[in-house]
């Protein structure tokens, strides 16, 4: 074959597989369009996506999309050890189930499988039951006992709803009713008077649990906050002229104080220390907690006992001198004279009185009404 014919006829084939490619057409077309499927979910910026090689890692890649208040996101699998569709279920139903936080605000998690390249993946899709600020006021401690102090803080602040995740919480809702009215008891001056509480309490498995309390303070944040100023400035009247350089004396002259200004009432009705201190009319509980809230503000150890008085409910005191404890009603000492409710022992209370002994300090000092008088 001449060699100018050949050099024709291979010109001529180039300029056609130029022509082709050019055109988007012809052998190479297929190819193009197996490029051009490839997904890109796995860099979606509107996606969280997280790697996981089992269950566990699956579980808490989910979790923590839904502790990030995540609506979307995405999860690839990788080298997976188990069965992905079946554990893709379980952990999804586990988690709406038996984590408390989800309990509280999931009301939902769908997903759908997809192929990512050489991998499989899940797009998830997470329904919320509670809004964004609602979740994002959700606290997270380690054990129920952490909890008085978020309780102190929430009171303090007149707020209507606490909600904390306890990681090993060993209180039921009883026992969380419990622990709102004593951290009111042990530092009275935080509200007016004791809220009325609400609880809610979320399992989770073990002894997660997640728990919500709601507080009600019968009057408005303004008012509050008026009237719990009113009562800081009584008890710093009290502890600025109540103050010695005896405990014993700086005792006798609070109770002498708070007894002169404020009539008993043996009913349920003024039982704070604003009622006491304010209003000037309080039964036993109010007298008591006023007494611990004045010994807490000059650093006297004091407890609040409920115990019975004639076989009645009653409120009192038990105060520290030294290394010795002392009863102190003052309610008594309304009623029947300062020396009657003033530094008593446990010998001397037991004939009318009646109280979990093992719940509080033994009292036993020396120390009389008399000695403090004329000492």
């Amino acid at each position: 074959m001449p060699t100018q014919f050949v050099r024709r006829v291979t010109a001529l084939l180039s300029l056609v597989l130029v022509f082709s490619l050019l055109s988007g057409c012809g052998l190479y077309d297929k190819e193009y369009s197996v490029v051009e499927q490839y997904p890109v979910a796995v860099n979606d910026s509107d996606r969280d996506s997280s790697t996981v090689h089992n269950y566990y890692e699956m579980e808490a890649a989910i979790l923590n999309l839904v502790h990030q208040r995540q609506e979307q996101g995405s999860i690839v699998f990788e080298n997976y050890e188990g069965d992905i569709s079946s554990d893709l279920k379980n952990v999804c139903w586990g988690l709406r189930t038996r984590d408390a936080f989800c309990v509280y605000c999931v009301s939902g998690i769908q997903y759908e499988m997809n192929h990512i390249v050489s991998h499989e993946g899940a797009d998830l899709s997470i329904s919320y039951s509670r809004s964004s600020e609602e979740m994002e006021h959700i606290r997270t401690i380690s054990f129920s006992t952490e909890l008085t102090d978020y309780v102190e803080q929430a009171i303090d602040s007149f707020v209507d709803r606490l909600v904390v995740l306890i990681k090993n919480c060993s209180l039921d809702e009883d026992g969380i009713r419990e622990l709102v009215a004593s951290a009111y008891e042990d530092n009275p001056v935080i509200a007016i008077a004791a809220p009325m509480t609400q609880v809610k309490m979320y399992s989770g498995s073990g002894l997660q649990r997640l728990v919500e309390v709601e507080f009600s303070y019968g009057d408005d944040i303004q008012d509050l906050q008026n009237k719990k100023k009113e009562m800081a400035e009584k008890i710093g009247d009290i502890t600025e002229q109540s103050s010695d350089d005896f405990t014993e004396k700086t005792l006798l002259k609070a109770v002498n104080m708070i007894t002169s200004q404020c009539r008993y009432r043996d009913e349920y009705i003024g039982n704070s220390v604003y009622s006491c201190l304010v209003t000037k009319e309080a039964n036993s509980q109010g007298l008591a907690l006023t007494l611990k809230s004045v010994c807490n503000a000059m650093d006297i150890p004091c407890e609040t006992v409920n115990g019975f008085y004639n076989q009645k409910e009653h409120y009192w005191n038990i105060v520290q001198i030294g290394n010795d404890y002392y009863h102190i009603d003052l309610s008594r000492c309304i009623l029947q004279g300062t020396e009657s409710g003033f530094l008593r022992s446990d010998e001397e209370m037991w004939n009318e009185y009646r109280w979990d002994t093992s719940a509080y300090s033994r009292c036993s000092g020396p120390l009389t009404y008399q000695d403090v008088v004329n000492s």
